[in-house]
C-alpha cells in the first residue's frame, strides 16, 4: 500500500473526496472509515476477541431475542443481514465493518479519542473491491447471493457445519462491500456502508490494496483542533448517535459555565 499522506486541516480534509474522484486516483466515490488509533487494522471486531467459533451465532441469537423491547423497527427475522448491521451499530462485535459515505463521520471517529495516538483516515473504493474479490464490479445489497451466504455463515456454530460446496464457496469470497437496507436512526445519521469479512484477515493486508485503498495519518497534536472544526459543522456524537443515551452523555459533558457569568 502507497504511504499514507497526512491530513492536518479542515481544508485538506474537506478535499480528500474529489481528490480521490479524480482520475489520477480512484476515478469514482469512495467511503471512509475512521480510527482514532492508527496502527488498527481493517479487520471486524468478532475476529479481534477470539472467543471461540460458537461465540458469534450465540451472541447474535441473544441480541436477537430482546432487540424489540428497546427498538421499533426490527429487520424481518430471516434477514440475517439486516439482524447484523444492526447488531453492529449497536456496539455488538460481528463480521462487519463500518463504512460511511461521508469523509467527516469518518474523521469525527478518527478524532473523538486515543487523543495521544495518531489516527488513521481510510478511503475505499467499493467497486473496484468488489470486482477483486467476488468478481462483480460495482456494489451490492442484501439480497446479493455473496451477501446472503456470508450473512448466514454468522449464524453457524461452526464452519464444519456447512457443507464442502458452501465452505468452499465462502473461502473464495473473504469480503464483500454491501450498501443496506437502512433499518435505523444511527445507520443514517451515520451514512452507514458496510463491508462483510469471512476471514480474519484484514483488508489492509491484502497485496493488491492498492488498487482499491488509501491510508491518511491524521497526527495526535491535530485531533482536537479537527474535532472542534467538526462539531461546528454539526458533526458530533448527540448527532451520529440520536437517542436519548448519547444525548443526554453529551449534554452532561457540555461546559455552561458561562450562563453563571
Amino acid at each position: 500500500m502507497k504511504s499514507p499522506a497526512k491530513i492536518t486541516t479542515l481544508q485538506e480534509l474537506v478535499a480528500l473526496p474529489l481528490q480521490m474522484h479524480s482520475k489520477d486516483e480512484f476515478g469514482q466515490l469512495c467511503w471512509w472509515r475512521g480510527h482514532s488509533d492508527e496502527s488498527w487494522t481493517l479487520a471486524p471486531s468478532v475476529y479481534r476477541n477470539q472467543k471461540g467459533e460458537r461465540y458469534e451465532a450465540a451472541i447474535l441469537r441473544w441480541f436477537i431475542a430482546r432487540a424489540n423491547i428497546g427498538h421499533e423497527k426490527d429487520p424481518r427475522r430471516n434477514d440475517n443481514f439486516g439482524w447484523l448491521s444492526l447488531a453492529q451499530h449497536y456496539r455488538l462485535p460481528t463480521r462487519l465493518l463500518d463504512w460511511t459515505q461521508s469523509v467527516l463521520v469518518a474523521a469525527y471517529f478518527a478524532v473523538n479519542e486515543n487523543k495521544d495516538k495518531d489516527a488513521a483516515l481510510w478511503c475505499l473504493q467499493p467497486g473496484t473491491f468488489n470486482y477483486h474479490h467476488i468478481g462483480k464490479e460495482g456494489l451490492t445489497d442484501s439480497l446479493t447471493e455473496e451477501v446472503v451466504v456470508s450473512s448466514a455463515v454468522a449464524f453457524i456454530n461452526r464452519m464444519s457445519d456447512l457443507t464442502e460446496e458452501d465452505q468452499v464457496y465462502i473461502r473464495e469470497r473473504k469480503y464483500v462491500a454491501v450498501v443496506p437496507e437502512i433499518s435505523d436512526l444511527r445507520m443514517l445519521q451515520q451514512m452507514a456502508m458496510f463491508t462483510i469479512h469471512n476471514t480474519p484477515s484484514p483488508i489492509d493486508s491484502n497485496t493488491d490494496s492498492d488498487v482499491f485503498l488509501r491510508k491518511f495519518i491524521i497526527p495526535k497534536e491535530h485531533k482536537h483542533i479537527l474535532k472542534l472544526a467538526l462539531e461546528s459543522l454539526g458533526i458530533n456524537t448527540m448527532n451520529l448517535f440520536p437517542d436519548l443515551e448519547s444525548i443526554g452523555k453529551c449534554l452532561a459533558d457540555y461546559d455552561f459555565s458561562y450562563l453563571d457569568e
